[in-house]
């Protein structure tokens, strides 16, 4: 028999953090759905709700699987909407039970829901459990970036698919004219406690950029608030723990004049936030970044990189391909 324990406080949750690590989810899910990013939003930003963590358990076989959810003022989401990209269930791995394991959170999201109606959970990802158990529709764009390989004519700006050789010609032209007076090199922060260190700086960075090009206003209100870059660390280093974060930065003369936050999925990375300088914007740093980036993660093991939900015209821009999250429903 498969019974399910909710977990309504911080303290309650993270008691179960240990159990809930070991439980997998595929791809950027495992990280919006991990204990380092619920915990954080929880403790961060009680305004968006309390805790709601669904675990369900068998008798024989102890905890199956793991739902992280946020009861607010407009009922059940997921832990840390909207700030997390996608989701999914977390499941032990290999178990016999985790079919019914999942089918018994679906039936239990209903009976904890503030609300009497039908509970609609948006950003789940397309391939993943929770879809084959719940009604679900196609939901936001959030498309995907397969990489190339380095080659001797273009280096790593072979990496990006969709940029022409025009495009690659002219990038490098670039670089060479902004090495003129000094070096481009790139850095990436891994060690949790400098990656805690280095995340508030990097917030601050993109919104003065995002100021200067008077656009400020067009951010999410969340990446605006003032605990949005502790929150930010905190999650981001205790992700790095597990090697599952790192921040890429193209230097100039040891200055970061592109920065890029990327969540590390097995084979995949997702880009979750970047910015750039300004200043430097005619030397187009954030594409440069971003090519030195992939050629990197190419060479341990990453074959593709997540773009995050929106449909951007720049993503298709750099060669992405179409994907969309879910929308599933648990029936009231």
């Amino acid at each position: 028999m498969i019974d399910v324990t909710t977990c309504t406080t911080l303290a309650e949750a993270s008691a179960h953090a240990p159990v809930w690590e070991e439980m997998p989810a595929d791809g950027a899910s495992g990280v919006f759905t991990s204990p380092a990013w619920c915990l954080a939003a929880w403790r961060f930003f009680p305004d968006l709700g309390s805790p709601r963590l669904l675990v369900a358990n068998s008798a024989e076989s102890g905890p199956l699987g793991i739902l992280p959810l946020t009861a607010g003022a407009n009922g059940l989401t997921w832990a840390g909407s909207p700030l997390g990209d996608e989701h999914d269930v977390r499941l032990r791995p290999e178990s016999p039970h985790a079919g019914p394991a999942v089918a018994r959170l679906v039936r239990e999201i209903v009976s904890r829901s503030p609300s009497t109606a039908s509970v609609l959970l948006t950003d789940v990802r397309p391939a993943g459990v929770l879809v084959n158990f719940a009604p679900n529709r196609p939901g936001t764009p959030a498309p995907v970036l397969h990489l190339r390989e380095p080659d001797p004519a273009w280096g790593s700006l072979a990496c990006i698919p969709g940029w022409s050789r025009g495009r690659r010609r002219e990038l490098r032209r670039l670089r060479r004219a902004c090495e003129r007076s000094g070096p481009l090199t790139m850095t990436r922060i891994t060690e949790p406690t400098h990656l805690h260190d280095a995340i508030p700086e990097f917030v601050a960075a993109r919104l003065a950029a995002w100021r200067t090009r008077g656009r400020f206003d067009e951010l999410p209100v969340m990446d605006r608030q003032p605990r949005f870059p502790e929150f930010l660390a905190t999650a981001a280093s205790g992700l790095a723990r597990t090697g599952r974060c790192l921040l890429a930065q193209l230097l100039y003369l040891d200055r970061p004049i592109a920065q890029a936050l990327y969540f590390r999925l097995g084979s995949a990375d997702l880009l979750y936030m970047s910015t750039f300088d300004p200043e430097f914007a005619g030397y187009c740093p954030s594409h440069q970044l971003l090519a030195e980036a992939a050629a990197a993660a190419i060479q341990e093991g990453v074959s593709l990189i997540e773009m995050g939900r929106g449909d951007e015209p720049y993503k298709f821009d750099l060669g992405a391909s179409p994907r969309h999250l879910r929308e599933v429903l648990a029936p009231g």
